[in-house]
C-alpha cells in the first residue's frame, strides 16, 4: 500500500471526504464540501494541522486517517492524535487499518513527537494489540450521541 498526503491525491479526496462525512461527520453539520476543503494542505514547510493521509493499491483508495491536534486529558497540553481511521468496508480484513496506524506512527517520529494519541468509542481492542494502551475515558460526541471514548496512547519516538 502507498500512503500519501491526501491533497497530493486529488481523485482520492471526494473519496475519502464521502466516507468520512457518511461515517461521522454528516451527524456533526458537516458537508462534504467542507470535509475536502480540510484536506487541502495548511502550511508550507514545518508539518501544520491537521492533515489527512490516504492508503491506495494500485492507485485506488482503499482508506485514511488524519494527525490532529486535541487536547491531552491528561495534561490539558496539546497533543499529536491519530483520527478519522477509515478502511473501506469491501477493504476490511487485510492489514490495511494496521498499516495505515504504522504510518501515522512513523508520521509522528518524522516530527519528532515522542507520543501519538487517540480517541476511540468502539475499538480500543484493535489499538491494544498494535501497542496502544488505555489512559482513560473523554466524554465526547460520536454519531450524534453523547458518549465516552476511551483515550489511549502509543510511544513512537526512539
Amino acid at each position: 500500500m502507498e500512503v500519501r498526503e491526501l491533497w497530493t491525491q486529488p481523485a482520492w479526496v471526494p473519496v475519502v471526504a464521502g466516507w468520512l462525512h457518511e461515517e461521522w461527520f454528516r451527524h456533526a453539520g458537516l458537508t462534504v464540501a467542507e470535509l475536502q476543503e480540510q484536506f487541502l494542505p495548511h502550511g508550507v514547510g514545518a508539518p501544520t494541522l491537521p492533515r489527512t493521509f490516504g492508503g491506495g493499491i494500485a492507485g485506488e483508495v482503499v482508506g485514511a486517517f488524519s494527525l490532529v491536534e486535541t487536547p491531552d486529558p491528561e495534561s490539558g497540553l496539546p497533543a499529536l492524535c491519530l483520527a478519522n481511521l477509515f478502511v473501506a468496508p469491501s477493504q476490511r480484513g487485510r492489514g490495511y487499518g494496521t498499516r495505515l496506524c504504522l504510518e501515522a506512527a512513523e508520521e509522528a517520529r518524522r516530527w519528532h513527537i515522542p507520543q501519538l494519541g487517540l480517541l476511540t468509542v468502539s475499538h480500543a481492542g484493535f489499538y491494544e494489540a498494535l501497542g496502544w494502551q488505555r489512559r482513560g475515558r473523554v466524554p465526547v460526541v460520536s454519531r450524534g450521541v453523547e458518549t465516552e471514548a476511551i483515550f489511549m496512547k502509543l510511544g513512537v519516538y526512539i
